[in-house]
């Protein structure tokens, strides 16, 4: 995450990622996710954000893989959450690109296999930054899902939070 840049500044549109991402190419988890230095590289020259205030967050559009980002969430958000949503959702390209469904609806949020898979990447990646159990549990807190979800989420990925958690605030 050293390398690591945010350009806060775009207010709506469609951008390539590196425009707004900044410093992902030499990022160890974002390699690995694309197989490597250069296929990383190479993907991520392509990639494109489309800044959108309807988004909740951040997700990929399962029409085309494109990265879909609250404008708002952008300027706001700590960085190192942005960070992390941008590595879960990288794991969501890579899946997009493998012809996986990204929502697929014979499963809730938290049971779906795309997510878990991107989360406990996520996770892997928060640990390493030193985050805490308690702010990764935090980490996995969303609106849409419930506080009993909420319990599963943590627990199938093996988070141990111990303090209550609150809902993060809507942007």
């Amino acid at each position: 995450m050293r390398a690591f840049e945010i350009n806060r500044s775009e207010s709506g549109g469609e951008f390539p990622l590196s425009n707004i991402f900044i410093g992902l190419e030499d990022s160890e988890v974002v390699q690995s996710i694309f197989g490597g230095k250069e296929q990383a590289a190479e993907i991520l020259r392509s990639l494109r954000v489309r800044l959108d205030d309807s988004a909740e967050y951040m997700y990929v559009n399962d029409a085309d893989g494109t990265v879909v980002v609250r404008g708002e969430y952008l300027r706001s958000a700590n960085k190192r959450i942005l960070y992390l949503d941008i590595v879960h959702e990288l794991v969501h390209v890579r899946q997009y690109r493998e012809g996986r469904d990204l929502f697929d609806s014979k499963f809730s949020y938290v049971q779906r296999p795309t997510e878990l898979e991107a989360y406990k990447i996520t996770l892997d990646e928060a640990r390493k930054m030193g985050m805490t159990e308690d702010e990764i549990e935090d980490y996995l807190y969303v609106e849409w899902i419930s506080k009993k979800e909420h319990r599963q989420l943590a627990r199938t990925l093996g988070v141990n939070g111990q303090r209550p958690r609150q809902r993060k605030p809507t942007t």
